[in-house]
C-alpha cells in the first residue's frame, strides 16, 4: 500500500521550495526531466513534484495545481500526463515505478544530490540497480537535459552478469549518428571469463555471439596467454560489429553467462568501447564511469542485520555450489571464514560489490536475505576499500612504495599491467640507460631495487586465484587439517596478535628471541613467524603438502613407467612422487591457496607488513632487522615461492586449478608465486642458501615461459637479475649460502641472451634475438654486465674461494703447492660448483653437471658472445680474464688445465705512455687512481692486482674523467695491490699501461 501521509508530506515539502533549487541547462530535444517544457529548466519543486504526483496516481488538477510556472509551456494536466506516459522512470531498476522510491530518488537527483543520500532509504523491492554511482550514472543518461555531461553508457563498471546459469544483463550504450555508422568492432575487458562456453554477448536484435578465441580477438599479449580458456583472469578483446546493427541513440548490449565449471557464477564486463577502422576507439573517456567502492553501503544498516551476517559468515551451512538441474548440491565443512580472511575484510578490501556477495551466497546455497546480511556485515567492517576484484593483488606499477602500507595489497591497478615487456625499460631507465641508474655513486654497490614501482608486463593471479577452490577441511578431512601445525599455528598467530596495537606489535618482533624458541606454543615475533612458515620440518616445510600427499589415493600419482615411488608414512623412506590427477592436484593446490589466503589475513590484516625493521634477530639465521625494506612479509620465507604446482609436488601439467591443466598454466602459475615472492619478500639482503627466493628454479621458469610463448620476457629477466644483484651485495662477500651468489647476483637469463643460445642437453636451439638484439636492447645487456663484471672483480680470486663471513682469511696464492686454500664457499652452487680453482672443464660432463655449473654456462656463452661481438673488446676481454683467475683448473701441482684467455679478442694500438698514479684515498680502504688523457681515447679502463705478475681484473669499464677510487677488497692486511689503465676506442681496447702500486 502507498503510505499517503509520507506522500503527502513529500509533496508539501516540494510545494514549499516552489522556485528553489533550480538548475538551469541548454535545451535537448528531448528532456525527460523537464516535465512543464521549460526549455530544459529543471526544478526538483515542479519537475520532481509532477512526477512524484503522476506516479502516485494524481490526474487532472490534482496532478498540476501549484507546480505549473508561467515559463512552462506543458501546462494541461493532459499535456503533462501524455508526456509522463511516453517515458519510463524505473529508476532502481525494479520494473516499477514508485513515487517513494523512483520519484523521490529522481527529486533528488534535480536537487542535486549525489553518493550515498541520493539512493538512502530509496531502494524498492528487488532493486536491481542499487549502488549509487550506478543510479547517478543511469539518470544521467537518461536526463537528455544537458542537466548534467552526457554518458555513453547507461551504468558505472563493473556490469555484472552474476547468477545462475542463463542470467543476463542488459546495459544501454548511447551514440551520436557518427559514432554508429563508423563503428568496426566492439571493445570488451572482462574479467573472469576463463573458458570458452562461459559468455556471449549481444547487440540490440542481432544473433548471440559465443565469446572465445574464435569469435573474439584478442588485444596485447593477451592470446599469446591463452586467451579466454588461458591463465590470464582479466582480458581485452573486441569482436565485429555488422553494418547497420548499431543505431543513432540507445543501443542495448546483453550479457549472458552460459555455463558454470561450479566454480564460477559468472563475470564482468569492466572496459567497452567502439573502435573504427583504424583500430581508434570512438567514444571518449569521459563517457563512461567507473563505480566507486569507497562510496557503497550496505543493504541494511541496522545492527540487528549486521550481526545476523557476521553470524553467516563465521557459521553458515554452506552447499558447493548451485544445485543442478534435478539435483542437489552437496553440502560443505568449510564456512565463509575458513576460506577467505576470518572476518572477511578481503571482500570490502578488494571491491567486491554487494551484488557479488548476494549472488555468491546463493551460489552456496543461501538465501537473499542472508545474503543480504553478510553484505551489511562486510560494508560495516572498518577496512580501506581500495582494491578491485580484477586488479591482481600487490600487481607493481608507478607510485605504489608512495602509498600507505595497508594500501600495497591493492596492487598498482590493471591498468599497469603493460602490453610490451620492454616498455618495463623506461620505468628501470627512466632518465636514459645509464650507470647511475642502477648504482651508488661511482661504486660497485647496488642500490636497493625496488620491486613495487616497476611495472612489467605479467598479469599476477587476482584475489579469486589466491581463493582455494576447496577447503583442506573438505579435501582431507577437519580432524586431519586441524590438527596440522599449520593449521594450530594460525590460530595461534590470531590469538597472540588479535587485540594489539601497532606498538605492542612491534614489541612482540622486537622480543623475538626472549627465551620462546622455535616450537613453543606462543612463540613471539620471528619465532612465531618461523615456526608457521619454513620451519615446521614435520609438516612439510610447513605447507602441509607432504603430509597431505600420503592423503591421495595411489591412482593420483604418476603411474608411468619408471616414474612410480613407493608410498609410506610420512617422513618415512618413500616417496609419494608428482601428483598426476586433476582432482588429486586441485586439492593439493587448494591446501597452498589456503596458506597463503591465511599468510594474508596475517600480514594484512594485522599490519605486519612494515615490521621487518622491528624484528629482533638475534639467534635466528642471517635476518638483518637494519637492512629490512618498509614493507614486507615478515618471517614468510620463501613460503609464496613454493606456492608453485611444481613446488607443491604437482606433475608438469597439473595445475590443481579450474584454469586448466596444461603446460602453459603451469609455468604461468609457477611464474606468479615466483615473482609475487620476488615483490612480497625477496630476502631484503638477509637471504640464506635457497630461501627467500630459489633462483635457480626462478631463472628456470622464467626461461621455460619464454620457450612456450615464444614471447622474450627480457624486462621481466632484467628485474631478476637486477634484484638478485641486489639481495646478494650485502656486504658478506662471495658466499653461496647469504653473501654474493652466482645463482643470486647472477644473469642466467638476463634479457634473453642466454636462452637464446643452443643447449646440448636440452636441444633449443632459437638464436634469433641474440643474433639481432635491438640497439637499445644491447645497450641495456651491456650495462647489466659491466656492472656485473665490475662487481665480482671488486673481491680478489682468493676471496671467492674462501670460507668468509665478509672477511677473508689470509694465507697467501691458493694455486700453486697443491690444494687451494680454505673451503668451497659454503659448498657447491645449488648442486653444482660455487668457486673452485680446480675445477676443470670437460669436452663432455653430464647434462646436470652443465645445467648447474655457472663455469659450464659461462664457457657456452663467452664463446657465443665473441663469435656475435655482443660486447665491446674491453667487457669480452675483462671477462675472460676474469674466468680465469676464479676458474684455472689447478690440480695438484699441474698447470691450469682451462684456457679462458682463448675467448679475448685482443688489443689494438698502443698501451698508455706511462703508469697511472695510484694514492691513499680518505678513507682506510680506499685507493685513488687517476692518469693522463690519451689522444684519441673514448674513454679508460682500470686495472688491479694483488701481484705484480696478476692477474689483472677490470675494476671499472669505460670512465671517461681521469681518476677514479677504489675500495680494495682486503683492507688492513699490508697487502699491495697494482693498478693499470687501458684504453678505448672505436677499433677496440689498448695493451695495458705500466703498473703502480700500494699498500693497504
Amino acid at each position: 500500500m502507498l503510505n499517503r501521509h509520507l506522500l503527502s508530506s513529500l509533496t508539501r515539502s516540494l510545494t514549499a521550495s516552489l522556485a528553489a533549487l533550480c538548475l538551469a541547462s541548454p535545451a535537448a530535444a528531448l528532456c525527460n526531466f523537464d516535465i512543464d517544457d521549460s526549455n530544459g529548466t529543471l526544478s526538483a519543486s515542479v519537475d520532481g513534484l509532477l512526477l512524484v504526483r503522476h506516479m502516485a496516481g494524481f490526474r487532472g488538477d490534482r496532478l498540476i495545481d501549484g507546480a505549473i510556472q508561467p515559463s512552462s509551456k506543458r501546462r494541461t494536466a493532459t499535456d503533462i500526463q501524455t508526456f509522463i506516459g511516453t517515458q519510463v522512470f524505473d529508476i532502481d531498476g525494479n520494473r516499477t515505478e514508485d513515487p517513494l522510491t523512483d520519484g523521490l530518488i529522481i527529486t533528488r537527483y534535480l536537487q542535486g544530490i549525489t553518493g550515498p543520500a541520493l539512493v538512502k532509504g530509496a531502494l524498492g523491492k528487488n532493486a536491481t540497480r542499487t549502488d549509487p554511482t550506478d543510479v547517478l550514472n543511469y539518470l544521467k543518461s537518461i536526463d537528455g537535459c544537458g542537466n548534467t555531461p552526457s554518458l555513453v553508457l547507461s551504468q558505472a563498471f563493473p556490469i555484472e552478469v552474476f547468477g545462475e546459469v542463463g542470467t543476463e544483463k542488459s546495459v544501454t550504450l548511447s551514440l551520436t549518428a557518427a559514432q554508429a555508422s563508423s563503428a568496426q568492432r566492439l571493445w570488451l575487458q572482462t574479467h573472469n571469463i576463463r573458458y570458452a562456453t562461459k559468455a556471449s554477448i549481444k547487440i540490440n536484435g542481432g544473433a548471440w555471439l559465443p565469446l572465445n578465441n574464435t569469435n573474439a580477438q584478442m588485444v596485447g599479449t593477451n592470446l599469446t596467454y591463452g586467451g579466454i580458456g588461458g591463465s590470464l583472469a582479466t582480458l581485452k578483446m573486441s569482436i565485429p560489429v555488422a553494418a547497420g546493427l548499431l543505431t543513432e541513440g540507445s543501443n542495448t548490449i546483453t550479457f549472458k553467462f552460459n555455463e558454470t565449471n561450479n566454480v564460477s557464477m559468472g563475470y564482468r564486463v569492466i572496459g567497452m568501447n567502439l573502435l573504427n577502422s583504424s583500430g581508434d576507439r570512438i567514444i571518449p573517456a569521459s563517457g563512461f564511469t567507473q563505480s566507486d567502492p569507497a562510496s557503497w553501503t550496505g543493504p541494511s544498516t541496522t545492527t540487528a542485520d549486521i550481526n545476523a551476517g557476521k553470524a553467516l559468515w563465521a557459521t553458515a551451512q554452506l552447499k558447493a555450489h548451485f544445485d543442478p538441474p534435478g539435483n542437489t548440491a552437496p553440502n560443505i565443512i568449510a564456512k565463509c571464514a575458513d576460506c577467505h580472511t576470518a572476518t572477511g575484510f578481503d571482500l570490502k578490501y578488494f571491491g567486491y560489490s554487494n551484488n557479488a556477495i548476494i549472488e555468491r551466497s546463493k551460489f552456496h546455497g543461501l538465501s537473499q536475505t542472508q545474503g543480504e546480511q553478510i553484505a551489511s556485515y562486510i560494508r560495516s567492517l572498518p577496512v580501506k576499500a581500495v582494491g578491485r576484484p580484477w586488479n591482481p593483488p600487490y600487481q607493481p606499477g608507478p607510485g605504489t612504495s608512495s602509498k600507505p602500507n595497508d594500501e600495497w595489497a591493492a596492487g598498482a591497478g590493471i591498468d599497469n599491467v603493460l602490453d610490451d615487456d620492454w616498455d618495463t625499460i623506461q620505468h628501470i631507465f627512466p632518465n636514459g640507460i645509464k650507470r647511475e641508474a642502477l648504482m651508488v655513486g661511482d661504486t660497485t654497490k647496488f642500490k636497493r631495487f625496488d620491486t613495487h614501482d616497476v611495472p612489467i608486463a605479467f598479469q599476477l593471479p587476482d584475489w579469486n586465484h589466491w581463493l582455494p577452490e576447496v577447503h583442506p577441511y573438505d579435501a582431507f578431512g577437519k580432524t586431519w587439517a586441524e590438527n596440522t601445525p599449520n593449521f594450530k599455528q594460525y590460530e595461534n598467530l590470531k590469538t597472540l596478535l588479535t587485540g594489539k596495537t601497532e606498538a605492542q606489535i612491534q614489541e612482540w618482533f622486537r622480543t623475538s628471541n626472549n627465551g620462546e624458541g622455535r616450537g613453543k606454543p606462543f612463540a613471539r615475533g620471528l619465532w612465531a613467524m618461523l615456526q608457521w612458515g619454513q620451519e615446521s620440518p614435520d609438516d612439510g616445510g610447513g605447507m602441509g603438502v607432504e603430509q597431505a600427499l600420503f592423503r591421495l589415493p595411489p591412482e593420483a600419482f604418476d603411474q608411468r613407467p619408471g616414474n612410480q615411488r613407493t608410498r609410506t608414512v610420512p617422513n618415512g623412506s618413500g616417496e609419494t612422487g608428482r601428483v598426476r590427477q586433476t582432482e588429486g592436484a586441485r586439492k593439493i593446490y587448494s591446501l597452498v591457496q589456503w596458506r597463503m589466503t591465511k599468510q594474508f589475513d596475517i600480514h594484512e590484516g594485522f599490519g605486519l607488513t612494515s615490521m621487518g625493521p622491528y624484528v629482533n634477530t638475534g639467534g635466528m639465521g642471517p635476518f638483518r632487522a637494519d637492512l629490512a625494506g618498509p614493507r614486507m612479509w615478515v618471517g614468510a620465507n620463501r613460503s609464496v615461492f613454493d606456492a608453485s604446482p611444481f613446488l607443491s609436488a604437482l606433475d608438469y601439467e597439473f595445475t590443481g586449478s579450474s584454469s586448466g591443466d596444461n603446460a602453459f598454466n603451469f609455468d604461468y602459475l609457477s611464474n606468479a608465486w615466483y615473482q609475487l615472492q620476488l615483490i612480497l619478500n625477496p630476502g631484503h639482503r638477509s637471504a640464506y642458501d635457497h630461501s627467500a627466493v630459489d633462483w635457480g628454479y626462478a631463472h628456470g621458469f622464467l626461461s621455460g615461459f619464454n620457450r612456450l610463448t615464444d614471447m622474450k620476457q627480457s624486462a621481466r629477466n632484467l628485474i631478476w637479475s637486477l634484484k638478485g644483484m641486489d639481495e646478494g651485495d650485502n656486504d658478506r662477500g662471495p658466499n653461496r649460502s647469504d653473501g654474493w651468489s652466482f645463482r643470486r647476483g647472477g644473469m642466467d637469463s638476463a634479457l634473453g641472451f642466454v636462452d637464446d643460445i643452443p643447449q646440448p642437453a636440452t636441444g633449443y636451439t632459437s638464436r634469433a634475438w641474440v643474433v639481432s638484439p635491438t640497439a637499445e636492447a644491447k645497450q641495456v645487456h651491456t650495462l647489466l654486465r659491466q656492472v656485473w663484471l665490475e662487481k665480482v672483480a671488486s673481491w680478489l680470486p682468493i676471496q671467492m674461494s674462501q670460507y668468509t663471513q665478509g672477511e677473508a682469511l689470509e694465507g697467501g696464492n691458493p694455486y700453486p703447492g697443491g690444494p687451494f686454500l680454505g673451503n668451497p664457499k659454503s659448498g657447491d652452487e645449488d648442486g653444482g660448483i660455487f668457486n673452485r680453482p680446480d675445477f676443470v672443464l670437460t669436452a663432455s660432463p653430464s647434462p646436470e653437471t652443465r645445467s648447474r655449473s655457472f663455469a659450464y654456462g659461462t664457457d657456452t656463452m663467452m664463446l657465443e658472445y665473441k663469435q656475435r661481438g655482443t660486447y665491446p673488446a674491453a667487457m669480452q676481454n675483462g671477462y675472460a680474464t676474469w674466468a680465469q683467475a676464479v676458474w684455472p683448473g689447478i690440480v695438484g701441482n699441474a698447470a691450469p688445465q682451462n684456457d679462458w684467455l682463448k675467448y679475448r679478442v685482443g688489443t689494438v694500438g698502443t698501451a698508455p705512455s706511462s703508469a697511472p698514479l695510484v694514492s691513499a684515498g680518505t678513507t682506510a680502504n680506499s685507493v685513488n687512481v687517476s692518469w693522463s688523457s690519451v689522444a684519441g681515447a673514448q674513454s679508460y679502463n682500470v686495472k688491479r692486482a694483488d701481484s705484480p705478475s696478476g692477474p689483472f681484473l677490470t675494476i671499472a669499464y669505460f670512465r671517461t674523467g681521469s681518476s677514479y677510487t677504489e675500495t680494495v677488497p682486503m683492507a688492513g692486511t699490508g697487502r699491495t695491490y697494482y693498478y693499470r689503465t687501458t684504453t678505448n676506442t672505436a677499433a677496440g681496447e689498448s695493451p695495458d699501461s705500466a703498473s703502480a702500486s700500494i699498500q693497504r
